[in-house]
């Protein structure tokens, strides 16, 4: 049977964004960013909605691509920021979903999504 995760408040997953940002190495350019980074005032907040929602493995997987989507058609961005942003997804999984097995699910849903899309280009 498969697991429902309870994201976290919104406390917590903002403080659990901000700690990915210095303990991920994909992301350690963020540790001279500022506060008015573009994911911080635009691309957080997407995320942040979802605050205590439950979601499967598959649910937490498909609102991140939304959210990436979603924050893409916001700052009009090039279609190759989608496929920079989804390197970040594993890691915005650990920081979304606290149940660890749960978010490996996830992430192995995310790898099966990735295998899928490159099998159909």
């Amino acid at each position: 049977m498969k697991k429902i995760t309870v994201l976290p408040t919104r406390e917590v997953m903002w403080a659990n964004l901000l700690l990915m940002e210095k303990t991920d190495p994909n992301l350690a350019r963020f540790k001279a960013r500022r506060d008015d980074h573009p994911w911080r005032i635009k691309f957080y907040p997407l995320l942040l909605k979802h605050a205590g929602e439950e979601l499967y493995a598959e649910g937490v997987v498909m609102m991140l691509q939304i959210a990436i989507a979603d924050y893409e058609e916001i700052i009009k961005s090039p279609e190759f920021l989608r496929d920079a942003m989804h390197c970040h997804i594993p890691a915005l999984i650990d920081a979304m979903v606290g149940d660890s097995d749960i978010a490996q699910d996830a992430k192995n849903f995310w790898q099966a999504v990735l295998v899928e899309t490159a099998e159909v280009k």
